[in-house]
C-alpha cells in the first residue's frame, strides 16, 4: 500500500510540474490569445485544444470544418417528408471533451 501511495505522489508531482510548464510556455504561442478568448477555456484546456488541432492553419478550410472535426456540427438527414437532425458520432473525442462546456 505504501508503494502505491509513493507512486501516486510521484505522479501528482509530475502532473503539477507539467501544468506549471504549460502555464509558462503556452501564453508565448502565436495562437494562444485567440484560443483562450473562447469562453470557458483557460490555459490548460486551450493548450489541449491547440495540441489536438495542430499548428497547420490551412488544415481546415473554414470554421465549420473545424467544428465538424470537433463534432459540434449536427448531421441532417432528410428523405421525402421525414427530417432528422442528429449528433455526429465520428469526431475527435479529446477535442470534443475539451470544448464541452
Amino acid at each position: 500500500m505504501l508503494t502505491l501511495l509513493g507512486q501516486l505522489k510521484v505522479a501528482c508531482t509530475a502532473r503539477d510540474d507539467l501544468a506549471k510548464v504549460v502555464g509558462e510556455v503556452f501564453p508565448n504561442r502565436p495562437d494562444s490569445s485567440v484560443i483562450t478568448s473562447s469562453p470557458g477555456l483557460g490555459v490548460q484546456l486551450s493548450a489541449r485544444t491547440l495540441a489536438e488541432i495542430g499548428d497547420e492553419r490551412d488544415r481546415f478550410a473554414n470554421t465549420r470544418g473545424l467544428m465538424s472535426y470537433e463534432g459540434s456540427v449536427p448531421i441532417t438527414r432528410a428523405s421525402g417528408k421525414k427530417h432528422h437532425v442528429g449528433r455526429r458520432m465520428v469526431r475527435n473525442d479529446r477535442l470534443n471533451q475539451a470544448g464541452y462546456l
